[in-house]
């Protein structure tokens, strides 16, 4: 119960300092995040077409799929990258592949979030390490005024 109480007395006598710290720590981790180069990424999306030969001169429609790209930083590249998957069906001797449409899908990714809690956890870190620093400063001239009027 004495420990409960030691922390309550430290949350009422340092609380208003720990949401500074809390809150210029989320500032800090704001202007760390809005300083940063953030790209946007495209990802490219087609539908493919696959017609195969069944017999002499019956083409039957096999397939309809969709081909996803990886994320990549430019369009030009994911676009590269879905002919490049869809290159090797192509060169099949059986097979017609006919990409119906391209679409590419831009994304901006933000963890701004993120910075902003991790600065706001070290802001209050920082300033739990100074309240017990500056506890232990006043505790120990404390002890040293106690001390130097003993010897006296």
């Amino acid at each position: 119960m004495k420990e409960s109480w030691r922390y309550y007395a430290f949350l009422r006598r340092w609380g208003l300092i720990l949401v500074l710290g809390l809150v210029l720590g989320a500032l800090g981790g704001l202007g760390f995040d809005l300083r940063q180069d953030h790209r946007p990424i495209f990802k490219a999306k087609a539908s493919v077409v696959i017609t195969a030969k069944d017999r002499p001169g019956v083409w039957l429609d096999r397939g309809r799929f969709n081909v996803v790209s990886a994320e990549h930083s430019d369009a030009e590249s994911a676009v590269r990258s879905i002919v490049s998957n869809t290159e090797w069906l192509d060169a099949q001797p059986d097979y017609i592949v006919t990409v119906e449409g391209i679409t590419i899908n831009t994304s901006h990714p933000s963890s701004l979030w993120k910075a902003m809690v991790l600065g706001g956890v070290f802001g209050v870190l920082l300033v739990i390490g100074a309240a017990y620093l500056w506890d232990d400063i006043r505790a120990y001239m404390r002890y040293r005024k106690e001390t130097d009027s003993d010897d006296a």
